[in-house]
């Protein structure tokens, strides 16, 4: 009898261990599968925004799919190709330009990347020129900044403040060149490192120059993507978060820290909304709302402006610590800065011990000002539904309604973001679905057993949810 009870508790323990074995399994999938969406959906999206926004003049642009190019280095270092180490992958396609591609930067560098001459058009009222890129980096007591040469003359740095510390995923930095207008200019990406540490380094991508007239969304939800929003020292980006509130405030996307872990120790960094002039409508006082979750250890966040160029200055009456169980909006009055041009921003600061989920921003508002106005949706409505049965053997009912007629793609990815059946692609009338799936692929093949997703594309709006197939 003791024989037989230490075999079935063998037994048992085996089955437990299989079953977390599975369950971290399925967390891990879950979470690359959702960082694997967001890239499909934030794609779809950058369509939508291109037909909805201003559009711009495209001055230059740089991915480096082609090599270095017209680049060149002045003191070593830098090259351009597939990186194998820090961000290990470029933003969009296979090449970066990078410090390093395959190691750790070494001591005493002191080198810049420098594109070839780009000549900047002269603007019209309200129009600027932005410089975007794409950037991971990863230094020790070092740091990178951005630079400009006009007319031949000596380098300026331009970017505030300096890179430092580390970003643990790809994050836009934006800054206005309009008062180069009219000027034949090089751009170039200067970095340092000092006499003791070194690492990974600094990866740079998607390079874009434009002209065009700034938009400032009010509201903004993050639905189009981050636009003309900037991260000043890494770490925030936009997407589908998988960590923290896991679900946005409304949509699917967010601003956050970190969209899929917690936030690194030693952060500094600001997402910069575009600017905007506070011209008040009679009688009213401008009031900035917005919605946010965050969880901090020893860290804080807090809102700051920038008027008309000058330094930060923090607006929030409450420095934002521990931690909210739920989405909560926040209100700040805007009167002191009438008829002035801001930029308003989320500063985050963490210390050296703990670290958390993070700050996550999400349908961000300006009351009382001639910009105060809904954004028309310019999609039909739609609403996805969660399966049933879920998880499921043998078939499974997605349901989802139609406000209008529209476009409408429904489709199964598998856990590495590979479409795996396509149930609907084709216009349908407004009204009330529902699709069977019977769990096999477009080559009537039966799929794994193993979490699935489905995605509802209506006119290009994207609506996600998981499934669980087990046979």
């Amino acid at each position: 009898m003791k024989k037989l009870f230490l075999i079935l508790c063998n037994e048992a323990a085996q089955q437990n261990r299989k079953q977390r074995l599975l369950a971290i399994k399925a967390t891990r999938i879950k979470k690359n599968l959702r960082r694997a969406l967001t890239a499909i959906a934030l794609s779809s999206i950058l369509i939508i925004a291109s037909q909805c926004t201003v559009s711009g003049q495209t001055i230059f642009f740089e991915d480096f799919e082609s090599g270095i190019g017209n680049w060149y280095a002045d003191n070593g270092l830098w090259d351009a190709g597939i990186a194998t180490v820090g961000p290990q992958a470029a933003h969009s396609e296979e090449n970066v330009a990078g410090t390093v591609l395959d190691g750790n930067f070494h001591h005493n560098a002191n080198t810049r990347i420098i594109s070839q001459s780009i000549s900047l058009p002269s603007l019209l009222s309200g129009e600027k020129i932005q410089l975007k890129f794409w950037q991971w980096f990863r230094f020790s007591d070092d740091n990178g900044r951005i630079q400009i040469s006009v007319n031949g003359g000596d380098w300026q740095t331009i970017s505030s403040p300096v890179f430092d510390g580390y970003s643990t995923n790809w994050t836009q930095y934006v800054t206005d060149l309009s008062a180069y207008a009219d000027s034949t200019v090089r751009i170039a990406f200067y970095f340092r490192s000092g006499n003791y540490n070194n690492d990974n380094g600094w990866y740079i991508d998607d390079i874009l120059v434009e002209k065009k007239v700034v938009p400032f969304n009010n509201p903004e939800n993050f639905e189009l993507g981050v636009g003309d929003c900037s991260a000043d020292n890494g770490l925030w980006e936009v997407g589908i978060p998988t960590v923290g509130p896991m679900t946005a405030h409304s949509g699917q996307f967010v601003a956050g820290t970190v969209m899929d872990g917690n936030f690194h120790h030693n952060a500094n960094t600001r997402f910069i909304l575009p600017e905007v002039t506070l011209t008040p409508l009679q009688g009213q006082a401008p009031t900035l709302f917005f919605w946010h979750w965050y969880r901090f250890s020893d860290d804080n966040g807090r809102v700051q402006i920038s008027v008309n160029g000058g330094d930060w200055q923090t607006i929030s009456s409450s420095v934002f610590d521990g931690y909210s169980t739920n989405w909560t909006q926040y209100a700040i009055d805007l009167s002191a800065y009438v008829d002035s041009t801001v930029h308003i921003a989320f500063y985050f600061r963490s210390g050296n011990y703990n670290n958390d989920n993070g700050w996550y921003i999400d349908d961000i508002r300006i009351e009382g000002t001639t910009d105060s106005k809904e954004i028309p949706a310019p999609f039909p409505e739609s609403t996805l539904s969660q399966n049933y049965p879920n998880p499921f053997s043998f078939s499974t009912t997605i349901p989802y309604i139609l406000t209008q007629p529209a476009p409408v793609e429904l489709v199964i990815y598998n856990a590495v973001g590979q479409r795996i059946k396509t149930l609907i692609n084709k216009p349908q009338p407004a009204g009330e679905y529902e699709i069977q799936w019977d769990g096999k692929g477009n080559n009537n093949i039966q799929v794994s057993n193993g979490v699935y997703w489905y995605i509802l594309k209506v006119d290009s709006i994207i609506q996600i949810k998981e499934l669980v197939f087990i046979r």
